[in-house]
């Protein structure tokens, strides 16, 4: 599966791909899935599940930086939980952690 998430503003991009782009590695490995970087859209391709989650943690990530906050790998990882863990808990109690 393939999927586009674009980010409009260029230093966005760069600080969440981070330094070296550490983030977009991070997330490549932790989740075993490719980003390719094109201008402002990165092309995620992998497993629909993995992608799905991918996705969830870059508009995380994206939020964050709007915000002024730092994006980091141990970011990445606690959206990841987060993710896991309001998926094992249902919607009813996903409603109950926001």
């Amino acid at each position: 599966m393939n999927r586009i998430f674009e980010i409009e503003n260029a230093a966005d991009l760069a600080l969440i791909h981070g330094p070296q782009s550490r983030n977009i590695t991070h997330l490549q490995k932790t989740l075993g899935i490719n980003i390719a970087d094109r201008g402002n859209r990165l092309t995620l391709s992998g497993p629909e599940p993995q992608i799905e989650k991918a996705l969830q943690v870059l508009k995380n990530l994206t939020q964050r930086v709007k915000k002024g906050q730092d994006a980091g790998p141990a970011d990445i990882d606690a959206a990841l939980r987060f993710l896991n863990k309001t998926r094992h808990d249902g919607p009813m109690n996903q409603d109950r952690l926001n």
